[in-house]
């Protein structure tokens, strides 16, 4: 923490014009606990105290906050209300399978906080490859669309493995930018494949804002240049307005800074980036620490037979698709929308769409813990519409059928069931 604590005057005073510095969050928390015998608490507060104008920007995992299993959502907001609270500013939100869920509970806790949602699309794949079918443009727009309906203040593309090429930036950010036009955008990317300095200013040109690494800092698994992206960018529309010099004399000490840790680095055995991960898709994080357990098993000198070990399990799993699909739950304040109070599976649906219903009518049939339950209309209507399907599960208050009512029947206050112990 002193070597932080140290430079943080100097980059108070050179770098008023940063949106913000990522120095929490993610992976630090254990680090600083378990590794420096530090509290992660003390040194934010510290870092804040030296750097007071500067927004602070942390990464939170969703329901996984900055640990490794889903946490109760009680404890995610408490997190997140300490974490501003001791000075932290901006949350760049995501989960590793952009599922939905996970990242609104982590946007509604940062939200409550008081705390600037930076709401995150992982990307992988290419959208530029018109054979990639899974992963293509109109996933990314369509999951944008639904983190800035729940509330997002920023839209973020986190390149995990470093796959986003120049093409596909200008692809995705453009389309981004039309639909998104009063949005900020941010851009995280690895530096794997060594081209992530082009990428970035492929995005800055199409609309987006690039997160950057000091030079001596940069590369390899690291974000790309910051010294390289501020020369590239002087002079034109995009030119940050960042003194190359200070960020030169900023780079160095942490150049000789880095002296102190080398024996601990990745780089005692990984010495560049390599350009097959656009064909391992390895994410830059798990990257070097699948080298360092490669060399720690004896596995050194097959970590290129690792790597494609790595690719076929990738494919033989599936590609998992990143799924952005999220079961719609029914308003409360809606007296025909007929949800599930309990998490099951649809094991009947007993009615049709444009069929007539009464009060007390058998709709859908549950099956959950050993119970069945039914699910009987609460008023007289028309079901308008079935949002369940066979053998679907669904989880509490998931919704199932819609009744469309026009005179408000005394028994619509609530939804009724019938349970029967198998």
């Amino acid at each position: 923490m002193i070597d932080l604590l140290k430079i943080s005057p100097y980059v108070a005073h050179n770098f008023p014009n940063l949106y913000s510095i990522a120095n929490w969050g993610d992976t630090t928390l254990d680090v600083s606990m378990r590794f420096l015998h530090e509290i992660p608490w003390e040194r934010l507060e510290e870092l804040r105290k030296r750097i007071p104008s500067i927004p602070f920007q942390m990464l939170l995992r969703g329901a996984n906050a900055v640990g490794y299993t889903n946490y109760p959502d009680n404890i995610i907001f408490k997190f997140c209300k300490e974490a501003v609270k001791s000075g932290m500013d901006v949350f760049r939100i995501f989960d590793s399978l952009n599922y939905l869920p996970n990242l609104i509970l982590g946007m509604n806790a940062v939200g409550k906080a008081g705390g600037i949602i930076e709401a995150v699309t992982s990307y992988t794949s290419d959208i530029s490859n018109p054979t990639q079918k899974k992963y293509d443009l109109q996933n990314y727009k369509s999951l944008s669309k639904e983190l800035v309906n729940a509330g997002a203040h920023i839209l973020a593309v986190k390149d995990m493995a470093g796959l986003l090429k120049s093409k596909a930036a200008k692809m995705l950010i453009s389309a981004l930018r039309d639909q998104h036009p009063d949005i900020p955008i941010h851009i995280h990317t690895h530096d794997t494949s060594g081209a992530g300095v082009a990428s970035m200013l492929a995005c800055a040109e199409a609309g987006a804002d690039a997160n950057v690494a000091v030079d001596s800092m940069s590369g390899i698994t690291s974000q790309p240049s910051m010294g390289a992206v501020i020369a590239s960018l002087q002079g034109t529309p995009s030119d940050t307005g960042i003194s190359l010099r200070n960020e030169s004399e900023y780079s160095a000490y942490w150049e000789q800074a880095r002296t102190l840790y080398a024996p601990f680095e990745c780089t005692a055995t990984m010495k560049s980036g390599n350009a097959d991960v656009y064909q391992n898709e390895i994410p830059g994080g798990q990257y070097t620490n699948l080298q360092f357990q490669a060399f720690s098993l004896g596995l050194g000198e097959k970590f290129e037979e690792v790597k494609k070990a790595y690719a076929e399990a990738n494919i033989i799993l599936g590609d998992i698709i990143k799924s952005i699909h999220v079961h719609p739950k029914a308003d409360k304040g809606v007296k025909g929308q007929l949800s599930a109070t309990m998490p099951g599976t649809v094991t009947e649906i007993r009615a049709k769409i444009g069929s007539k219903v009464k009060p007390g009518d058998a709709v859908v049939v549950l099956s959950a813990m050993k119970m069945e339950m039914i699910v009987q209309a609460p008023l007289e209507g028309t079901i308008k519409a079935i949002n369940a399907t066979l053998g679907q599960k669904v989880e509490g208050e998931d919704l199932l059928v819609s009744i469309e009512n026009k005179a408000v029947h005394p028994y619509n206050i609530i939804n009724f069931y019938i349970i029967i112990i198998l």
